[in-house]
């Protein structure tokens, strides 16, 4: 970290009236600090080894509930077409000097990507569950009428929007047939 980046870290600190040692407060003010871009380069290229001097080329971004249901990052942004996750640390940690994980993340870096990539609160959550368990209830009702094309699983399992689901478990709980249920499935297509 820069001279400046430090200051700024000490000031912020002061300004909020608490002792340096605390260590919620640290991470209040470095999550602060992780919302001006020059701060996050400075940070960046500290850590990173690199000497990007532009921050118009960091866009920081804000995520509600971080990339857990219950823990928020201190500090996320773009650069270069990469997302970058800071998260603040006062104890220990070896691993910044012995690349403990650094296996890890490589052998897994698609999976990382994934997952931070997604938006993940709780609301969302629970839409998700909701939109599985009512196509979970389709298929149910169509097993029973027989067995069902694998197009129209991934047809049934492909739909996000819960409505139409709903209407699709309608029509297939009066569907007499699988036949009969891909009919009716087109007709409300056509009507969407």
């Amino acid at each position: 970290m820069n001279k400046r980046t430090k200051e700024a870290t000490n000031e912020m600190t002061k300004e909020k009236g608490r002792k340096d040692g605390n260590r919620e407060v640290v991470s209040d003010v470095f999550s602060m600090l992780m919302q001006y871009p020059e701060y996050a380069l400075d940070i960046y290229n500290a850590l990173n080894g690199s000497h990007y001097e532009d921050p118009r080329l960091v866009e920081i971004v804000t995520l509600k509930n971080g990339i857990s249901l219950t823990v928020r990052n201190d500090g996320s942004f773009f650069i270069g077409g990469v997302v970058n996750f800071y998260e603040h640390q006062s104890t220990h940690n070896p691993n910044i000097k012995a690349n403990i994980l650094r296996e890890f993340f490589i052998e897994r870096r698609d999976e990382v990507r994934r997952v931070t990539e997604l938006d993940f609160t709780w609301e969302s959550q629970e839409e998700l569950n909701r939109i599985e368990h009512k196509a979970d209830a389709v298929c149910e009702l169509l097993e029973d009428l027989g067995e069902i094309p694998q197009e129209l699983q991934d047809e049934i399992y492909a739909e996000r929007d819960l409505e139409v689901l709903s209407k699709m478990h309608k029509l297939a709980a009066k569907a007499k047939s699988i036949e009969d249920f891909q009919a009716k499935l087109e007709e409300m297509k056509c009507c969407l």
